[in-house]
């Protein structure tokens, strides 16, 4: 389900792709198995065209069915299931791989209001725009219905927040920056020195008008990137190239490796934090009497997908 049509029809293409090389392997699979040598597709494609099993006409329903439609958080899938499937909707599970931000949320909120839902297995992603009840950083202004985080009642009464860097510092990839030791991209220095930088020339300026984005991408030097980043925001950098070459040096010496220390250190409790919003969507779950089970399960490798923990739970048969 999307709710724009242009990602209906970017799914539709992703499934007809996948369906001509999932063809593919089964038709080397039998090759292999018959003591032949693989065929490639071009050999193929002279023979028969590939069979497309998401359009085909077998007879049988299909395997997989893309449509356009927002869902109200906590409405009735059953009728979705029902209408676009073609079959019953008192039967159906709700599966949710990198459910960014609320989506993971309403997922679960949708499991608990569809009767017919017996089944949710939901990876969650993207901490950082989750949207939060109670929160304390006027940055990062409150949602108090339908929010993201918290949903236990346990945490609910607790006024509990995390607050916008502790969510964005859940999705660091602890695993993968374990398995391959390396120390943080220069664009870390820089925008500290940046910082340094605003508060000598435009001290002013606050932190909503301190956002540039992706500049360090497409500079080559610390230089570049001040000029760019002052040119993005609309103030003078009101420093020669010499002098913003020596500013970032002095930085440099004083503080890179104290930054890449922080850094690392900093990212050790990024598992903490991304158990608090697990833990806390288990809870809920728990919370309700409707469920008969539910589970955190390691579903992948954390150094190939540092969201690897899915939430799984299941009805009690009514």
């Amino acid at each position: 389900i999307d709710y724009q049509e242009i990602n209906t029809k970017g799914a539709d293409r992703r499934g007809r792709n996948l369906a001509k090389r999932w063809e593919g392997l089964m038709v080397r699979a039998e090759e292999r198995k018959d003591g032949k040598d693989p065929s490639n597709w071009k050999q193929r494609k002279k023979n028969a065209a590939i069979c497309d099993t998401l359009t085909k006409d077998t007879g049988t329903a299909a395997l997989l069915v893309n449509w356009t439609q927002f869902v109200e958080s906590g409405s009735d899938c059953g009728l979705l299931v029902e209408t676009h499937l073609g079959t019953g909707g008192d039967r159906f599970g709700i599966v949710g791989l990198h459910t960014c931000g609320d989506l993971a949320a309403a997922s679960i909120r949708t499991f608990l209001s569809s009767p017919g839902a017996t089944f949710l297995c939901n990876i969650g992603c993207c901490y950082r725009p989750l949207t939060e009840q109670f929160s304390s950083n006027e940055d990062d202004p409150t949602t108090p219905h339908h929010a993201g985080f918290p949903l236990s009642t346990f945490l609910q009464s607790r006024n509990y927040s995390l607050g916008r860097l502790a969510r964005t510092l859940a999705a660091q990839p602890l695993s993968r920056l374990a398995s391959t030791p390396r120390l943080p991209d220069r664009s870390l220095l820089w925008r500290a020195v940046l910082q340094v930088l605003a508060a000598k020339v435009a001290p002013d300026l606050s932190w909503q008008q301190m956002k540039v984005g992706n500049t360090a991408a497409k500079c080559d030097s610390f230089v570049e990137y001040a000029k760019k980043c002052f040119d993005k925001i609309g103030a003078d950098v009101g420093r020669s190239d010499q002098e913003l070459s020596e500013l970032y040096q002095e930085q440099e010496n004083k503080f890179g490796k104290k930054l890449n220390a922080f850094y690392q250190f900093r990212t050790l409790f990024a598992p903490l934090v991304e158990s608090i919003i697990l833990v806390d969507r288990l809870v809920f779950l728990e919370e309700e009497s409707s469920v008969k089970d539910c589970y955190l399960v390691k579903m992948f490798d954390s150094t190939l997908s540092p969201r690897s923990y899915a939430v799984v739970a299941t009805k009690l048969n009514e």
